[in-house]
This record gives C-alpha cells, sequence and structure tokens, in this order.
C-alpha cells in the first residue's frame, strides 16, 4: 500500500491545521470575552430597570402621601410668619382660652432657638377648666393659624374630684429667618 503522505507533509499539513486552529482560537477568546462583557452588562441593565421601575412605584406612593400630607396639614408655609409677631400670638392664644372659657390664663415667653430656616419662640402655657374646655383647647392649638409644637404637656386635677383641671405645657411657635438673619446680618 502507497503512502498517500510522506511525513514532512504530514508535519506541514499539521503545522498548517495548528496554526489555522490558533487564529480561529485567537479570534474566538476575545469574543467569548466580549460575550461575557455583553452578557454581564445585560444583567446589570436589567437589574437597574428593575430598581428604576421599584423607585418609579415609590415615586407614586410618596407623591400620593404627599397629597394626603397637603390636605391635612394645609399650606404649612402661611402657617411660619415672617414676623416673630409674638404680641398678636399671645393675644391670639388668649382669645382661644376664652373662647374655650378657660380660666388661670398665663403664656410667658422663652429664650428665642435660632434654626437655619426656621426660628422658635419656646411658650410656657398655663390654664384651667374642666376637662371638656382643656381638650376643645387642645384640639383649637390643633387647629391655630399657627404652628405650635408641644412639647411637654401636663394635666393635673384639682384636690376635690369634681374640680378643674390645670394645664401646664412647654410649646414652640415658629416664625421663618429674614434675609437679614440667613445672611448672618441678625
Amino acid at each position: 500500500m502507497k503512502q498517500i503522505f510522506d511525513k514532512q507533509q504530514f508535519v506541514i499539513i499539521a503545522v498548517g491545521l495548528a496554526l489555522v486552529a490558533g487564529l480561529g482560537a485567537a479570534r474566538f477568546f476575545p469574543i467569548l470575552r466580549k460575550f461575557e462583557t455583553v452578557k454581564e452588562a445585560r444583567g446589570e441593565y436589567v437589574t437597574e430597570r428593575q430598581e428604576l421601575a421599584r423607585l418609579a412605584d415609590q415615586v407614586q406612593v410618596l407623591s400620593a402621601k404627599l397629597g394626603t400630607l397637603k390636605g391635612e396639614i394645609g399650606d404649612l408655609d402661611s402657617k411660619i410668619p415672617a414676623e416673630p409677631t409674638f404680641a398678636d400670638l399671645c393675644e391670639r392664644l388668649a382669645a382661644v382660652m376664652k373662647e374655650c372659657k378657660l380660666g388661670g390664663q398665663l403664656i410667658q415667653p422663652g429664650k428665642e432657638l435660632e434654626g437655619q430656616e426656621v426660628n422658635g419662640i419656646p411658650i410656657s402655657i398655663q390654664c384651667k377648666g374642666d376637662v371638656y374646655r382643656v381638650f376643645e383647647f387642645l384640639k383649637a392649638l390643633e387647629k391655630f393659624e399657627r404652628v405650635i409644637r408641644i412639647e411637654n404637656l401636663e394635666l393635673t386635677e384639682d384636690m376635690q374630684a369634681s374640680g378643674p383641671l390645670l394645664l401646664k405645657a412647654d410649646a414652640v411657635v415658629f416664625y421663618r429667618r429674614g434675609e437679614s438673619q440667613t445672611q448672618g446680618g441678625g
């Protein structure tokens, strides 16, 4: 039987095939790496897209909550005046106490608290009345035309069983800082 290829031709063919396989592999592996990179990027894209969809849902929920809170609170800017107007506030609080038929009225200011955008004036409130009148007053404070934050509330009963309640409250009323105050001039 006659040999179709001699050794030299076989070596040349083997080397040629190895070169073709090497060139093919040299072209295939970078493409494979790029494919893996694209596959990872696609996975990240899908994850980010899911996160964005979740965040978009949260924005819708938060927007609905914001609308609800705005309805409950009203226009907060209008409830925080630009000036302290403490004398007007005291008169208004005294009028509300009088409307609620509370006695023993006392309203005392404290040392002003400075904030970045809003300042506060601590006040001590004291008054007497039956339980219904006291709670009527607290409801009136909740609906007051200015923001009042009650920080401490103490209700004590007179020694007589049917005696009036004594309300003592520490609160803070707020007003916006003026231009001169926010720029360091006051």
